[in-house]
């Protein structure tokens, strides 16, 4: 995530009028719309650009976040959320707001390592200006010395809501009951995986999940607990080396998922974001029911490697890859569309590669293939994929989404 041209214009906007003027303003103030400014799409604080001094307590702790950025010194992109302190801490509408960790020192973004000691709980006074990045409201610390902790609280509990107040079937936000979560710990009800993507080279996952009304959202990984075992921890204060998460398949439910709600507008002119999305930080966050079966052979190991197929979504250009990894050394994979047709069936063992085609299938190194595609080969949509272990006749099933 980069924000620096947006993180500049809110500064020369403080620079440029007066903002340093410092005013003590509520998270509810800084976070409520109406609902004539929802349907118009407008999301943008009424304090956008000033300078204020917001309290509020902590939502989770600040060694759990892992945001990894380029433009940030040291790679890493420190954030904390937290809860207006009306109705003693519980959560209401427009009730929390991202903290984003970073200020500027010598033209260059800085983390504010302090975030990172900040715990569940703790009752913080922050002095900063309020910023926006793709849909979500935020306050940017003025220096490293702009957060003070108050007083110890006891950690906040999430609110249960539905996926339906805040993204429709095709995972598009809505504004008019959504936005009052945005921030906010909440927690979601009975929910299925209804795709899984991976990305960064297959070392992270993100996932669609749909409820029984069949709205949609994504799960999102900006905490620790949703990064895999392939991912080099970047927080400087994190409690492991590497990730340790087990991704989900499509067809697994979910009594309960648990996280931060942050916003990544669409639906508006010009906004073309995944809609809210909700971040889980800890591991009582995935309350997991079943696991689908209806794919698998009766002798699938939950402790072996999975197949990962990647990038998830595959935007076709002229020649895209689409890469199937962690492959068994003798197997088939079929890939078919949603409505049941087989659209390709490669065979594999020891290096070699036949199909429908193979001039186009090469391997790319042990357990892998590479499909190449030109933007002729499929069209945009969902398929399903079936992996099959000839030899310990396993099988592993998933879908991947095309966008051209």
């Amino acid at each position: 995530m980069k924000i620096i041209g947006n993180v500049l214009t809110i500064w020369f906007l403080c620079i440029g009028y007066g903002c340093l003027a410092q005013v003590t303003r509520s998270i509810h103030e800084i976070q409520y719309m109406t609902q004539i400014e929802l349907q118009n799409c407008r999301d943008t604080s009424a304090y956008f650009g000033d300078t204020v001094r917001v309290i509020g307590v902590v939502l989770h702790d600040g060694n759990l976040t892992e945001a990894p950025s380029n433009s940030v010194v040291g790679g890493y992109r420190p954030l904390i959320n937290i809860r207006d302190t009306a109705n003693f801490g519980l959560a209401g509408d427009f009730s929390s707001v991202q903290v984003h960790g970073i200020y500027f020192e010598n033209q260059e973004q800085t983390p504010i390592e302090s975030i990172t000691e900040l715990l569940a709980g703790d009752l913080i006074e922050v002095l900063g200006y309020v910023g926006y990045y793709k849909g979500e409201t935020m306050i940017f610390p003025l220096d490293s010395n702009s957060i003070q902790v108050l007083s110890k609280e006891n950690a906040p509990t999430p609110k249960l809501i539905s996926i339906g107040e805040l993204n429709d079937s095709n995972s598009v936000n809505q504004l008019g009951t959504g936005e009052k979560y945005e921030g906010e710990f909440v927690v979601i009800n009975n929910v299925t995986v209804q795709q899984v993507y991976y990305f960064s080279g297959g070392s992270r996952v993100s996932f669609y999940v749909r409820d029984e009304f069949g709205n949609s959202m994504v799960v999102s990984d900006r905490f620790l607990i949703q990064k895999l075992n392939t991912h080099s921890t970047v927080n400087p204060n994190s409690l492991e080396t590497n990730g340790d998460f087990d991704a989900p398949q499509v067809g697994d439910f979910y009594s309960s998922i648990s996280g931060i709600i942050n916003h990544s507008i669409n639906g508006c002119p010009d906004k073309q974001g995944v809609g809210y999305e909700i971040n889980p930080f800890k591991s009582d966050h995935y309350a997991v029911d079943s696991v689908f079966t209806g794919l698998r052979d009766f002798n699938y190991d939950n402790n072996s490697l999975r197949s990962l197929v990647y990038p998830n979504p595959l935007i076709i250009s002229s020649s895209s890859n689409l890469t199937f990894s962690n492959l068994p050394q003798t197997g088939l994979i079929q890939v078919y569309h949603l409505s049941g047709r087989l659209i390709k069936e490669i065979h594999f063992s020891n290096n070699t590669v036949a199909g429908v085609s193979s001039a186009n299938l090469e391997f790319g190194g042990e357990g892998t293939i590479l499909w190449r595609l030109n933007e002729f080969d499929l069209f945009t949509g969902s398929y399903i994929y079936n992996i099959q272990d000839l030899d310990s006749e396993t099988i592993q099933t998933g879908k991947f989404l095309i966008i051209k």
